[in-house]
């Protein structure tokens, strides 16, 4: 009995995946990062992707620094697309990222992410896949109730990865934080698969190639431009706009929580601090999260800490090539 001969089977190539072309701007607070991102937008045909944790809420203006006035025509996004009583978390930014980045580019332009979260800013060059945060209000409520040093002693033994990553000076984001570990604990231990890690990893898909481009200036440079930027915004009205929130509804409780200028404007709105008080204590926090923003972004994949608008320009060119 004769055999069919055996039909070779034709070795289909993998596709090749083109990866989207992304530019970063970071940088401290005050260092100039929109004023740079809009001109490079606007030379390269390009629209700007905001990174900044806050500026996601409308309303809040002069106390995230959105500095509005600067784009101009051009396109931006991520910024006043939730109310500030809502919830808004990284999992739900990294997501309209992506969708924006994807959008921005099917319409021939180049994206720009420009921002100084860090931790946002990670999440999307590192390619991090997030897991939905699970909720549970009873236990929320049991937490909340609890002090501050109890909520970081238990969140730093349970998971000591996420306390880093965590504002451990903010109460609701540790009980936040604290709720989440828990939960993913609980669901852990019903399905019997290992206790709490990390929702957070890196793939190896190759979606985006970034040019991630620095702004920074020595300390006392910084300092003073932040004292310069604080000046300016309370002559516009900043604490005018803190006052405003509370009477539209935000709790002082959670304006404490948005941190800087809502935490010590509303402490001075309360009568808790003098206002030349509120003032200093507001420059050296911002000093501070500025030194902290600089620690993140020495761990990250930076291709150049840029000095002007030149040299921005001529290495961004180069990488569109």
């Amino acid at each position: 009995m004769s055999k069919e001969p055996r039909t070779k089977l034709k070795e289909i190539p993998a596709k090749k995946i083109t990866p989207i072309k992304v530019i970063v701007i970071l940088g401290t607070t005050a260092s100039g990062k929109t004023a740079l991102g809009v001109r490079l937008a606007r030379e390269l045909g390009g629209e700007i992707i905001s990174a900044d944790s806050r500026q996601v809420y409308r309303g809040m203006d002069l106390g995230t620094g959105k500095d509005l006035e600067e784009y101009k025509n051009v396109p931006y996004h991520l910024i006043d697309i939730v109310s500030p009583r809502a919830d808004y978390n990284l999992a739900r930014w990294l997501k309209s990222a992506r969708q924006t980045i994807s959008e921005v580019t099917q319409r021939g332009r180049v994206p720009l992410v420009v921002g100084g979260s860090a931790l946002y800013l990670n999440a999307l060059i590192q390619n991090y896949q997030l897991s939905p945060e699970p909720t549970d209000l009873a236990l929320r409520q049991k937490l909340n109730a609890q002090t501050l040093a109890k909520l970081v002693a238990r969140l730093e033994r349970l998971a000591p990865e996420l306390a880093r990553n965590t504002d451990l000076k903010n109460p609701r984001r540790v009980a936040r934080a604290l709720e989440k570990v828990l939960l993913a604990s609980k669901s852990a231990a019903d399905s019997g698969q290992p206790r709490w890690r990390a929702t957070s990893g890196m793939t190896n898909t190759p979606a985006y190639q970034f040019l991630i481009l620095g702004l920074t200036y020595p300390r006392p440079e910084l300092r003073q431009r932040i004292l310069e930027r604080l000046q300016t915004r309370f002559k516009a009205g900043m604490a005018a706009e803190v006052a405003r929130l509370h009477k539209d509804g935000l709790s002082w409780q959670k304006l404490d929580d948005f941190g800087l200028e809502y935490r010590f404007i509303s402490r001075f709105l309360r009568g808790q601090l003098t206002e030349a008080e509120m003032r200093e204590k507001l420059l050296t926090a911002s000093c501070q999260f500025a030194k902290r923003q600089m620690t993140w972004f020495k761990k990250m994949p930076i291709a150049a800490w840029v000095k002007d608008y030149s040299e921005a320009k001529r290495l961004a060119r180069e990488f569109l090539r």
